[in-house]
């Protein structure tokens, strides 16, 4: 499909460059790797054609129909051997990169493809010659300039340490050292807050690391965090079916072990103390208060959990808030759907902080723990939870410790 020769006379006598005609040639830009015949690299570094030193960019002008030209610097044409076979690869050209061979004969006057190596060829002058090692090495400089990195002048350093780039090189490692630093220490600013993993060790990591690499992933993790004062509002939507139907939200503070100390350590707006038959809509401690249920109408309403996570007992360490369905035992068996929604809100700054859709009766279970909260060192953390319960209220006070009997 396309057919690359060797020519100086498209380019004036002070010029060398490669013809290529075939279709879709267009002007612009052309990468161009040589390798010679008989050699397993090539012609200007160690490895394959892939690796990104061994490509020169070369302008493509269209000079003809089907015809583009592609000087050569005449810093790199010079060290080509005079009457030696060379491989050249193109790309892109057309629709994908074309690679072929050409003989390197400037006195010949037919400068013909060559259709297949010659027989084994002899180690050239050219790898002896000094200038081809700056070649090399002004290729190599090239790249590591448009990496810009620590990486790739280091490696630049390590294979020419002799080239006359290799001052400049050490500069540009001076210039990147403060911000390799800064980079070190973000890394190791992120390790210690994972091992202290607390609210002030994820606080003060944002405050300096707040455009860092790792800085939504702190957040995330700060955001687990709650602050000490905290509402839990339900609002639910009765569908098809008036009052007595509705949602209860409670709370139960949990020991070590996931059970209450006491019966006083279930918070709803409807539960007594069997002692004194008095209304529990608050913990002993004052740390959880039910507002009580507050209708809007007869098929929409809300009830809120006020929680101060200073004030909870240190024996303490879960506090489970759940929702469950509000029916009295003659309609059991014919339960409307009810549509409820759950924030969790921040009481200082009025911010929700997460909420919650779930459906009841028809449409889903009739108890659910909506969010534990659980002591982590001297802060709270927010866990999400999915522990249904077909059961309802009876079902939840049965799994945490609570006497229903």
């Amino acid at each position: 499909m396309y057919r690359i020769r060797l020519s100086e006379t498209e380019f004036g006598e002070q010029s060398v460059g490669l013809v290529v005609t075939g279709p879709n040639l267009v002007n612009g830009v052309v990468r161009a790797c040589f390798k010679r015949w008989g050699y397993p690299r090539p012609y200007l570094h160690l490895h394959g054609w892939d690796v990104a030193d061994n490509w020169i960019e070369l302008q493509g002008h269209i000079t003809g129909q089907d015809q583009l030209t592609l000087p050569l610097p005449s810093a790199l044409a010079r060290h080509f051997d005079e009457n030696s076979n060379y491989l050249v690869k193109l790309d892109p050209l057309g629709g994908g990169s074309v690679q072929q061979g050409v003989r390197w004969s400037m006195s010949s006057a037919a400068r013909a493809p060559v259709n297949k190596p010659p027989a084994a060829i002899a180690p050239a002058a050219v790898e002896r010659d000094p200038g081809i090692s700056e070649a090399r090495a002004d290729i190599a400089w090239q790249t590591a300039q448009a990496l810009d990195s620590r990486e790739a002048y280091s490696a630049f350093l390590a294979a020419h340490p002799s080239s006359r780039h290799a001052d400049e090189a050490r500069s540009a490692l001076a210039r990147l050292a403060p911000a390799a630093r800064s980079v070190d220490s973000e890394e190791l600013a992120w390790r210690a807050a994972c091992g202290a993993d607390s609210k002030a060790s994820w606080t003060a990591f944002m405050i300096a690391h707040s455009d860092g690499a790792y800085a939504e992933r702190a957040k995330a993790k700060l955001a687990a965090f709650m602050p000490p004062r905290l509402v839990v509002r339900t609002r639910w939507s009765v569908i098809g079916a008036a009052a007595p139907y509705g949602i209860d939200t409670c709370a139960f503070l949990l020991t070590p072990a996931g059970q209450v100390r006491g019966d006083a350590d279930f918070i709803s707006s409807w539960a007594t103390d069997p002692d004194t038959n008095a209304i529990l809509r608050h913990s002993p401690c004052g740390s959880v208060r039910n507002s009580g249920i507050n209708k809007d109408s007869e098929r929409h309403a809300n009830e809120s959990l006020e929680i101060d996570l200073d004030q909870v007992p240190s024996e303490i360490d879960k506090i489970a808030v759940t929702v469950s369905m509000n029916v009295d035992a003659a309609r059991q068996h014919c339960l409307p759907a009810v549509d409820s929604t759950t924030e969790l809100i921040d009481t200082a700054r009025g911010e929700v902080l997460v909420a919650w859709q779930s459906g009841h009766g028809a449409v889903g279970s009739r108890g659910r723990v909506m969010l534990m909260l659980q002591r982590h060192g001297s802060d709270w953390k927010l866990h999400r939870s999915s522990e249904t319960f077909e059961d309802g209220i009876y079902g939840l006070c049965k799994r945490f410790g609570v006497d229903v009997a």
